[in-house]
């Protein structure tokens, strides 16, 4: 049994997992709701991948308990890492194209990640990460309008839901200009990698997948845990004395 803790800039999400096995998902608000969580589940290896902050804190804190280490990028990864700066990479990032590999083993794998801001991660079916771009989110650009604007209204704690094309208001507008974007974004480069590898399997994961999967329904699928699931198939990579 091993638990995999993905702290991300407005969440943490951890899975139990026994073996390649994901038992059990859930997000916790805070430390002492995990440690509660812990108790319960009694892990024999705890991992935190963190983007929010430095995980030796919360790995500190777990250690006299269980056998916990935070992910960094000096571990071990499934797959060769092609990137000029790989010391400013997010965990993240290499956790979710790890599950990605984990699902489509063998496959050019895009990797999109919808959540406070947003990933596109390129894998190659010969396992080389190649690297990808980083945008801003949904809510993150609804609050940049709203922030950098005099009138225009912050929409971020908005519930979407069927938006008209025509944008009649305001809020419309916002709404409709920000969602449609994002998915000309998103399709631009699916078509960018298509374009320079080939056949390529996109997948997207993160708070907002579903939203854009239900736009991009046929260029896109969504994965839930993609990431919970990357980093424990990197937890076992890194097992055995390897860590």
């Amino acid at each position: 049994m091993n638990v995999v803790i993905d702290m991300g800039n407005t969440r943490l999400k951890a899975g139990l997992f026994d073996k390649e096995i994901l038992l059990e998902s859930r997000e916790v608000s805070d430390a002492r709701q995990l440690k509660s969580w812990l108790k319960e589940v009694k892990p024999q290896t705890v991992m935190v991948a963190s983007v929010a902050g430095p995980a030796e804190k919360l790995v500190a804190e777990l250690t006299p308990a269980y056998k916990a280490w935070a992910l960094n990028i000096h571990a071990r990864f499934p797959f060769k890492i092609d990137y000029d700066t790989p010391h400013t990479l997010g965990v993240d990032r290499l956790a979710s194209v790890a599950g990605g590999q984990v699902l489509y083993p063998g496959e050019n794998l895009l990797v999109i990640d919808a959540g406070t801001s947003i990933t596109y991660d390129f894998l190659s079916k010969q396992g080389v990460y190649h690297g990808g771009f980083i945008s801003m989110g949904l809510r993150m650009r609804l609050k940049a309008l709203h922030h950098f604007t005099a009138r225009l209204p912050d929409l971020s704690q908005k519930k979407i839901e069927n938006l008209h094309g025509d944008g009649k208001s305001t809020q419309e507008a916002i709404l409709g200009g920000t969602v449609y974007g994002l998915v000309g974004e998103i399709a631009y480069f699916i078509s960018h990698f298509h374009k320079k590898y080939g056949e390529t399997r996109c997948i997207i994961a993160g708070g907002d997948a579903i939203f854009f999967e239900s736009r991009l329904k046929d260029q896109i699928f969504a994965v839930q845990n993609l990431t919970l699931i990357g980093l424990n198939r990197i937890l076992k990579y890194n097992a055995e004395g390897n860590i």
